[in-house]
Order: C-alpha cells, then sequence, then structure tokens
C-alpha cells in the first residue's frame, strides 16, 4: 500500500494497524533527521521521537496530499526537534550524546557500511554544523536527488548543490582531523572521491 492509502485509511476508519505500518516504513528517517538536528541520539531525542508521532497522527489529516509525504514528514520532524533543542537550551540542560545505531546504506551504490565506518561517520557528523549535517544525511545517507533535497528542505536546487559542496569539504577535513596525520584514512578516502566526482 502507498503512504497516501495508509493515511487514509488511518484518516477514515482510525485503522492504528496502517499508522504503525506508515511510521515502521519511515521511522529510519524521523531518526536521522532528529540526528541531524541534534548531533547525536541523548535521550531527549527519543523523547522528540514520541513528539513526532503524537504530532503525526493527530496532524496527518491535514497532510496536503499534492506534496510528497516525506517533505511534510520531514518539516514536521525537523521542526519538533528544533524546538525541544531551544526549549533544552533555555533550561541549560547538558546533553549526553551517543551514536544511534540507524542501519542502512552510505549510498544506493555503495551498498551497506560496515558498523565501525557508520560509527565513525556519526562522530564526524556530531561535529558538524546543522545544516551540513542534514544535507549529508539527506543527500548522501538516504540517497535522495538534489532535486528531492531542495523541495525537502524548501530552498533552491542550486543552493543546495553549493551547500553540499561545503559540507563535504568540511566533513572531508574534520574526519581527517579526528583520524590524525597517522590514523588510517579509509572512509575519508571514500568521502573525497565523492565529492571530486560532484
Amino acid at each position: 500500500m502507498s503512504d497516501s492509502d495508509l493515511i487514509k485509511q488511518f484518516i477514515d476508519s482510525g485503522d492504528e494497524t496502517a499508522f504503525e505500518m506508515l511510521v515502521s516504513r519511515h521511522r529510519r528517517f524521523i531518526r536521522r533527521i532528529i540526528f541531524g538536528v541534534f548531533g547525536g541520539w541523548p535521550d531527549e531525542a527519543e523523547e522528540t521521537e514520541q513528539e513526532v508521532l503524537i504530532a503525526l497522527a493527530g496532524g496527518v489529516k491535514n497532510f496536503s496530499h499534492a506534496a510528497e509525504f516525506t517533505t511534510y514528514l520531514y518539516r514536521l520532524t525537523r521542526n519538533k526537534g528544533i524546538d525541544h533543542l531551544r526549549s533544552l537550551a533555555k533550561r541549560r540542560k547538558h546533553l549526553v550524546y551517543f551514536v544511534p545505531d540507524i542501519p542502512g546504506p552510505w549510498s544506493p551504490e555503495q551498498g551497506s557500511m560496515e558498523a565501525e565506518d557508520r560509527h565513525f561517520l556519526y562522530k564526524v557528523l556530531n561535529k558538524m554544523k546543522e545544516e551540513d549535517r542534514s544535507l549529508i544525511l539527506l543527500k548522501e545517507i538516504e540517497g535522495y536527488s538534489l532535486k528531492d533535497v531542495a523541495e525537502l528542505m524548501g530552498i533552491p536546487e542550486g543552493t543546495v548543490k553549493s551547500r553540499l559542496h561545503r559540507a563535504r569539504n568540511t566533513m572531508i577535513k574534520t574526519g581527517r582531523r579526528m583520524l590524525g596525520k597517522d590514523g588510517e584514512v579509509n572512509e575519508m578516502q571514500r568521502m573525497e572521491k565523492d565529492t571530486k566526482r560532484a
């Protein structure tokens, strides 16, 4: 069933199974957006995920089927994450981060990353700015096209391309710094090749 069919079924009959299927289909996407906002996965990220699901259940009836569901979901999740982060900052709450286990391909062409490489990648992303981190997550990890990323983020495609180029360079420099001059450069070399091809 398509996302639209599941949404319609949930709205029309209150079918919780349809809603659970929708959430299950997009949970990894939701978690990566939240990670993009927080830069890690503290307990507060778990709270944000629950807030997103509650808001989704109550607000999905307002979803316009003229747009992609992922666009609606991206904006809902990111807004909830930013709101939560601001609230925590006002309370001056110190966040204890840990690297999440969010499985999935690095990109459609490259197949699955080794757990160790994925762990290191998330540590690198944790050091980056929220916008750069989100661009890398959407384009390089989720595998969205430049056009799709532009639609999700609500910015022109040309802007996405230039910001993504900057984000990749930042990722490579950050990764090299973390590895140290004598460290292995396995994943960074692959990232650098991708940047040069872009």
